[in-house]
């Protein structure tokens, strides 16, 4: 009798074990088409709704860049502000404020001719 190689048994064995998961039920091999998890026949939109149509995304520094030397006001933690000329920034949001005045619930506190205010303590800008 002629004994048969072990590379014969996992020949035949092979096909067999690759079509089966661990669970030994056949995989499928296509998406399932269960609720939500696969969509075949969705058509593109001719135009896209109206809050798509936006222009290109402007980033936040380059917005700040365009404000410098005009007024802004910059709301800080504490409920602090300053209100002045935007004479400078960096990628921190650290800023640089000339003729500023320091706002206390909307009141103006004192006036400054230079403020530095770090970028931590910033909650907004606006122009």
């Amino acid at each position: 009798m002629a004994r048969l190689g072990l590379s014969h048994v996992v020949a035949k064995a092979w096909p067999r074990a690759v079509s089966r998961g661990y669970s030994g039920k056949p995989r499928k091999w296509w998406p399932s088409n269960r609720k939500g998890t696969f969509r075949r026949h969705v058509k593109p939109l001719s135009t896209p709704p109206p809050w798509l149509r936006r222009g290109p995304m402007i980033k936040p520094l380059s917005l700040l860049n365009q404000r410098i030397s005009s007024n802004v006001m910059v709301e800080l933690k504490g409920g602090r502000g300053y209100r002045g000329i935007l004479d400078g920034f960096d990628p921190h949001m650290n800023l640089v404020l000339r003729n500023a005045e320091e706002m206390q619930d909307n009141q103006a506190q004192r006036k400054m001719d230079l403020a530095i205010v770090r970028g931590d303590n910033v909650i907004y800008i606006s122009p």
